[in-house]
């Protein structure tokens, strides 16, 4: 899989470079960085025995650094000057909201949940379930959950003590799409999942809930694996990576995965090692306030399994594609992994 990598910056070749597996001519290779592509017009990336090298400049600044060449010292110069302060600003705003009761700290979380805000709820994390989480964190971009449905309103139960002093809370999530947002109350019909609180370092942080997501994997044309959280895989013709989302229930989730400002132009069934999989060509267009009449076509492979947790939702994995290329190679190319396309229970 590509990934980041730098090299030449004007007339000097300073830099690193990461191995590369696979045949992919000089003028193919391309920097992605955050999901957008970087324009290096003065140096193309190009492929030297096995290695990608491409200019530090873009790369840098694509990341929000500064970049300079000192003569004198013969070296390339990167400063990211926001990133210490970013550090320091992220550990004052998690020790503001550090939790200083069990109540506190599940009510917290929650609301992270309720706003998708994946940074409130790993602020709210054991050390154990913060790393456990950032992966998966970091590969959504810290945004949980899915705009359609979301937790309308919530319950959280009084708590039960254990033996080892850690709480255990029930909670219930009650997830509603603009179908169903003005119907009655339906706590009867809401599965509850437990959430253990546990007092570390002076602080009540979360020590487990339910995540008993499968992991997703498939192998790569280079024979490198993808993963969830590997992010974008960049091939040929395609642009391909995994999500997961909850949905509501039964077939009407497929378009609810989807989302917005996206025409499905076709819609099947095909049959895959992983299962039933429902795939779609997607044209989506940007929204109203972009101003652009561009569109953008995806193609869908969607897997619905049952919610362990919520009898009223949908669990959905999906291995999507957005066509950079020829539509067909597009195709043939993300069914060509498809087939390798795995679900392991974590």
């Amino acid at each position: 899989m590509r990934k980041a990598w730098v090299g030449a910056i004007g007339a000097a070749a300073i830099g690193m470079a990461i191995f590369v597996t696979g045949a992919y001519a000089a003028d193919e290779v391309k920097i992605w960085v955050n999901g957008r592509q970087v324009e290096t017009p003065e140096a193309a990336p190009r492929l030297e025995n096995g290695k990608v090298v491409a200019p530090v400049r873009e790369i840098a600044e694509a990341l929000g650094a500064e970049v300079k060449w000192n003569g004198e010292r013969g070296a390339v110069e990167v400063y990211a000057p926001e990133t210490d302060s970013l550090k320091q600003q992220i550990q004052l705003l998690q020790s503001a909201v550090a939790a200083q009761t069990p109540e506190e700290a599940v009510e917290t979380w929650v609301k992270g949940v309720q706003t998708r805000n994946g940074a409130l709820q790993y602020a709210m994390l054991s050390k154990r379930q913060r790393e456990l989480q950032l992966n998966s964190l970091e590969s959504v971009h810290w945004v949980t959950g899915t705009s359609s449905p979301w937790v309308q309103q919530y319950r959280i139960s009084e708590a039960t003590v254990n033996d080892d002093g850690s709480h255990t809370f029930q909670v219930q999530l009650d997830y509603r799409t603009s179908t169903d947002i003005n119907e009655p109350d339906r706590w009867d019909k809401i599965a509850a999942f437990p959430v253990v609180v546990q007092e570390e370092d002076g602080v009540w942080r979360i020590a487990s809930f339910p995540y008993a997501w499968a992991y997703q994997s498939a192998e790569l044309p280079d024979g490198q694996t993808l993963t969830d959280y590997d992010g974008v895989y960049e091939g040929r013709n395609v642009r391909v990576q995994f999500q997961r989302l909850g949905i509501g229930p039964d077939g009407g989730g497929v378009r609810e995965a989807v989302g917005n400002h996206a025409e499905i132009v076709k819609q099947e069934t095909v049959k895959l090692p992983v299962g039933d999989v429902t795939y779609m060509e997607v044209h989506r267009t940007q929204p109203a306030a972009a101003q652009s009449d561009e569109v953008t076509v995806e193609l869908w492979l969607v897997l619905l399994r049952d919610d362990p947790e919520r009898e009223d939702m949908k669990r959905t994995y999906c291995l999507t594609g957005i066509v950079t290329g020829d539509l067909q190679a597009a195709y043939d190319e993300l069914m060509k992994i498809a087939s390798t396309w795995t679900l392991t229970e974590e």
